[in-house]
């Protein structure tokens, strides 16, 4: 045998053994990262929750026989967390809302109930209980002002964790809308509006103030009021701010009016209440509920009173 074949051979049998250290090192290496990669991706297709579809809730009414008042696919929006719908609402829809107000005013012994959802992910922003009652009411504000009377309506608010929200965050239609027989609710109201009276809420705080942090009782008070005006339709509320004997009378006279004014916006804000149902009055240092003399006293003192006239 030639040297030239021996040489030949030798890089023959070279090349076959680093081509099999190759593939037992290297391809062998990448089969197993592959394999262990499809393992990785079976098990969090298995273990990562799919993405629900958005909820979308059509503006439908129906009457107290079942009949179909009103159906369509338009309805009112909210981002997550808050309680004014999306403006502006669709042409369709507000065409909708003319037709449920010709219905009833052809049907005037039928009211409308309204229900808001929320889901208990959601931030509640407002000076109602719960967030669903604050869209309801939004909501009421809107058929007002298209002429629908606030007092056949009626507002409630429901927790349902089965709305989703699309990618944007933002809940379509998390509401519901029934007709109802018309009952005489005389008594109840005139009952409410006799508490109302009897118990004005004081709310404590100072005007520089961003927000005002409400206890669950004077949340169902806001809500207690948002029906007071439904059901009244001359009814107003008047805040009155009042101050500590400290400083000037005058100038507390104006901080008395600040103060109110900031519970004023804070209500049309939060509880969705129209700006011209409140009257804002100030007191100023002129009506102490406590001794100013004391650091408590002046703490009292400092205060807006909201009531019902």
């Amino acid at each position: 045998m030639s040297k030239k074949l021996l040489y030949l051979i030798g890089i023959g049998i070279t090349i076959l053994i680093g081509t099999y250290f190759y593939w037992l090192l290297c391809c062998k290496a990448c089969e197993e990262e592959a394999t262990n990669n499809q393992v990785t991706k079976e098990i969090k297709e298995l273990t990562t929750p799919k993405q629900k579809p958005a909820t979308y809730n059509a503006f439908v009414v129906n009457d107290v026989d079942g009949k179909k008042i009103i159906n369509t696919s338009d309805n009112f929006n909210f981002e997550a967390s808050g309680l004014q719908f999306i403006k502006p609402v669709t042409a369709v829809l507000d065409t909708e809302i003319s037709n449920l107000k010709e219905y009833l005013s052809v049907n005037a012994d039928k009211t409308i109930a309204i229900e808001g959802f929320y889901t208990s992910s959601e931030t509640n922003v407002s000076a109602f209980p719960n967030l669903g009652l604050a869209r309801a009411n939004a909501v009421k504000n809107y058929f007002v002002s298209k002429g629908i009377p606030s007092a056949i309506m009626n507002t409630s608010g429901t927790l349902n964790d089965n709305l989703v929200a699309d990618s944007l965050q933002v809940f379509h239609g998390p509401l519901a809308f029934t007709l109802l027989q018309k009952k005489d609710n005389s008594d109840a109201i005139n009952q409410l509006t006799q508490e109302l009276k009897d118990n004005p809420l004081i709310l404590n705080f100072k005007t520089g103030q961003a927000n005002i942090n409400l206890t669950n009782e004077q949340r169902e008070y806001f809500a207690k009021v948002a029906r007071y005006l439904d059901k009244v339709p001359e009814g107003k509320i008047n805040v009155t701010g009042h101050t500590d004997s400290q400083g000037d009378a005058d100038l507390n006279l104006k901080l008395g009016l600040d103060r109110a004014n900031f519970a004023k916006n804070y209500l049309i804000k939060n509880a969705t209440i129209p700006a011209d149902k409140i009257a804002v009055f100030s007191k100023g240092e002129a009506e102490p509920i406590a001794d100013n003399s004391t650091s408590e006293g002046q703490a009292k003192n400092r205060r807006t009173v909201i009531s019902i006239k």
